[in-house]
């Protein structure tokens, strides 16, 4: 895979009113194109390029592959939308994730894919929306930012999966055949006796 994504298009709009933001998330319906994230009046529209998309499902793909090794129960909730009127803020991650079997109320983990400073804080809408955890991609690297009491901590593992070695997973996500990628990926989570499956 090239290491120069390909074009994201965004555009961010200023002073826009809640209600609108929810007449345009309504309007726009099933397709989830483009993307919206909003705050305080902010507004961001992102239409993700082919890399973009291509990381996060493969992020997606490789995280089931461990949780099949690990006998983990998740879910996968995709790119749903969260937002809360009262605290002016609403998102839509690249990809989320809930904890257990049952449907959920919120995920537990959101992922953000992230090529350059975004136009909204990101973070501030998760934080608003009470997300346990976000998981961000850049530079080839996940990292784990935890929601505490003062907003969120970077962690190097996830408070939720403390068994998942998202350096070991970064690894496999970039690379070309992708089949072949999540065959290697459950080698080396047998062969490192990673994983229930491999004892």
């Amino acid at each position: 895979m090239s290491e120069t994504p390909s074009t994201t298009q965004q555009v961010v709009l200023r002073n826009v009113p809640w209600r609108l933001y929810e007449e345009l998330s309504a309007a726009r319906g099933e397709s989830g194109r483009p993307k919206m994230s909003y705050i305080d009046g902010t507004l961001e529209l992102v239409t993700p390029s082919y890399d973009h998309d291509a990381i996060s499902r493969m992020i997606d793909k490789l995280l089931f592959v461990w949780a099949d090794e690990s006998d983990t129960p998740l879910i996968s909730a995709g790119s749903w939308t969260q937002g809360r009127r009262a605290s002016k803020a609403g998102i839509e991650p690249d990809e989320s994730y809930a904890v257990g079997r049952k449907r959920p109320k919120r995920p537990d983990i959101a992922l953000e894919v992230l090529w350059t400073d975004v136009g909204t804080s990101k973070l501030e809408i998760y934080r608003r929306l009470g997300i346990p955890e976000v998981w961000l991609w850049r530079d080839d690297q996940i990292s784990v930012q935890v929601l505490g009491p003062r907003g969120y901590e970077r962690k190097t593992r996830s408070r939720l999966l403390p068994g998942l070695d998202l350096r070991l997973l970064a690894r496999f996500v970039r690379r070309e055949d992708q089949l072949e990628a999540l065959r290697e990926y459950r080698a080396a989570l047998r062969s490192h006796c990673l994983c229930p499956a491999a004892r």
